[in-house]
């Protein structure tokens, strides 16, 4: 390595090159020092070896791109987002694209946390860190080499649709549905139970009456969402309120 790197450095550097993205409590049980583990992050990221993204979160450079003295290195959004904050999981549109159903990228990362996180813009990218009293419906997978949280597709689906603006519309989640069949719907509903929002029955029950052929959606879950209703109607996405069709059936108003 280049000239300056400490030993530590060196060894910091060499032990975490394959997980890329690192928190200082993932070097300092290897250095079995906490202050040491600071002092090496912090030497990697002045000597351009590393980049420093906030306090405690570090991307390493890959070797042929080091030392990076013209800031031109971007780390992968995914595995910075999954160790940005403890007891969290990817989810909305970034767990679509983790899961290959998104209609393209995003220039912003959802991050569902049991914490509340101030959100940051980082080399382009938003990190938006989103407080939920609903912590569950996720799963460990596979992303460039790396083990990462993300949503199922189960609850992937759900907080598409509670939150439409959270990607690119409607139109987008009616492409990424058939995408991620099949479904478990008795997981899904237990999630709907959970977190128990009229608004949301009708969304998702609406949304697979509407694509039943492409997802095999069975009639007793679309029962039970319809049977979950009361009288108020909600929107769709309540971002686009003007210009919208009334589906009596499921309470909804869906833009046209």
């Amino acid at each position: 390595m280049g000239l300056g790197i400490s030993p530590t450095e060196q060894q910091v550097y060499k032990q975490f090159y394959k997980t890329k993205v690192l928190i200082i409590e993932d070097v300092s049980p290897f250095l079995k020092d906490y202050r040491k583990a600071v002092l090496a992050l912090n030497g990697l990221s002045s000597k351009q070896y590393a980049k420093k993204i906030k306090r405690g979160l570090y991307s390493l450079i890959p070797f042929e791109e080091s030392p990076d003295t013209e800031d031109k290195f971007s780390p992968d959004k995914i595995l910075v987002a999954n160790k940005f904050t403890s007891n969290s999981f990817l989810s909305h549109h970034t767990a679509l694209e983790v899961h290959g159903a998104a209609d393209k990228e995003m220039y912003a990362v959802f991050i569902t946390t049991a914490n509340r996180v101030p959100s940051l813009v980082y080399k382009g990218v938003k990190y938006l860190c989103i407080k939920t009293e609903h912590f569950f419906g996720f799963e460990q997978v596979e992303y460039s080499g790396c083990t990462i949280n993300v949503s199922d597709k189960e609850r992937t689906i759900i907080d598409c649709l509670r939150n439409v603006n959270y990607g690119y519309g409607f139109d987008e989640i009616k492409r990424a549905v058939p995408k991620l069949a099949p479904f478990d719907f008795e997981k899904m509903f237990s999630y709907l139970k959970k977190i128990d929002e009229v608004s949301l029955f009708a969304r998702v029950g609406y949304t697979f009456s509407l694509l039943k052929t492409e997802t095999a959606a069975p009639d007793w879950f679309l029962d039970r969402c319809r049977s979950s209703l009361t009288n108020r109607t909600y929107y769709l996405d309540i971002t686009k309120k003007g210009n919208s069709r009334h589906f009596r059936e499921w309470k909804l108003m869906v833009p046209l």
